[in-house]
């Protein structure tokens, strides 16, 4: 961890006021706080409602944020939700970043992904080996044994990465409802499919339902600092240096808010949903996860295979999948992954690494005429 928080992590401009805080925490909630106003609070009672846990062990650090010279409704906002935070009481310790008055986020580099960031690694002074860091959005309910159900796992010392099952909130409006459910489904499809086909990134991918150990977090490299899809390359770099694994019940509830903050993600789905967009084109086709699969078998067992043989290999799944492989720079990669390589076992984790969720999703889309 020295060496993370000497090389990797952000330790300035932003702090955390370690004033009335302890030493460490058994459990540290991050939550990048936007534009929410009132609503962070009851994202916070939800964590107030945990049970079967000290309260007393959980830190939740909130990393109220917005760009350099942000419009002023935005920062108003801002400034309301530091000023209900400060006026309301809750049974475990709290703190936030600022992030958005004295020290702002850079314009270029503003966005979910550097507040996250920023508030994991200010955090991990708070930490002990055994600490479970878990990622919130502002406007999450969790269920009420959210925390010790982790526990639970996370004290087997078998797990890295934990991904809970989630379930929208109740939206609003009929179409925004219809459009969430559809959307949750296309998430729990297509993460079904990918462990089916012995794919390692069967998992939903949402920054506000992540928990990881400090060893997970720190050998993943942190946080990516991107405006958005933050989680995807983070989960993609936790699968190259831990694991990740799920809960199939469901503990984490997501928003359903209409948003174009970020293109992908729920709300920007939602949002292209009412404009008459049809969420059924967002999945691949079973041809598609087929072709996956298949490949996926010939990479694992290539330690010892040419590129000609593989490719030719992959030519019998499907006349184009070569053509794509080589788009992929698989005639560049392949000799040097076996050069890296003691064993078959090895292999097969350097094989993953470069066969990753990026070249995964580029696969699925591309055997599914995806409209990009």
């Amino acid at each position: 961890m020295n060496k993370y928080l000497k090389k990797n992590a952000i330790t300035s401009p932003w702090i955390i006021d370690k004033t009335g805080l302890k030493d460490k925490y058994s459990f540290i909630i991050v939550i990048p706080s936007f534009n929410e106003g009132i609503e962070i609070i009851p994202t916070l009672r939800s964590i107030s409602g945990q049970k079967n846990i000290n309260p007393t062990s959980l830190l939740v650090v909130i990393v109220i944020n917005n760009p350099t010279n942000p419009c002023k409704n935005i920062f108003n906002e801002n400034q309301i939700t530091i000023n209900s935070i400060n006026e309301s009481n809750f049974n475990f310790d709290i703190c936030t970043i600022d992030a958005f008055k004295n020290y702002p986020l850079p314009k270029k580099k503003a966005g979910v992904g550097l507040a996250r960031r920023i508030g994991f690694d200010l955090s991990l002074k708070f930490t002990n080996s055994n600490s479970i860091l878990i990622a919130l959005d502002a406007d999450t309910l969790v269920e009420q044994n959210y925390l010790y159900i982790l526990k639970s796992y996370f004290d087997k010392g078998v797990y890295n990465c934990i991904i809970p099952g989630i379930f929208h909130q109740k939206a609003i409006g009929q179409i925004e409802e219809n459009a969430i459910r559809k959307y949750e489904k296309f998430l729990y499809s297509t993460a079904n499919n990918l462990a089916k086909v012995n794919s390692p990134y069967g998992f939903i991918t949402m920054g506000s339902a992540m928990a990881f150990t400090r060893k997970c977090y720190i050998k993943a490299g942190g946080i990516p600092p991107k405006k958005a899809t933050e989680d995807f390359y983070f989960l993609q770099n936790v699968v190259k240096t831990s694991s990740v694994k799920v809960i199939k019940r469901k503990l984490v509830f997501p928003s359903s808010r209409i948003s174009d903050r970020v293109y992908l993600g729920t709300g920007f789905r939602i949002h292209q949903a009412k404009q008459g967009y049809d969420l059924e084109k967002l999945y691949y086709n079973k041809e598609a996860f087929k072709i996956l699969k298949n490949w996926l078998e010939i990479g694992n067992d290539g330690f010892k295979k040419s590129i000609d043989k593989i490719l030719s290999n992959a030519n019998q799944v499907n006349i184009k999948l070569p053509l794509f492989l080589i788009n992929n720079n698989i005639e560049k990669t392949w000799n040097g992954l076996q050069l890296s390589s003691n064993n078959n076992k090895n292999f097969e984790h350097q094989f993953l690494c470069w066969f990753d969720g990026l070249k995964t999703h580029r696969l699925l889309k591309y055997f599914s005429n995806y409209p990009l």
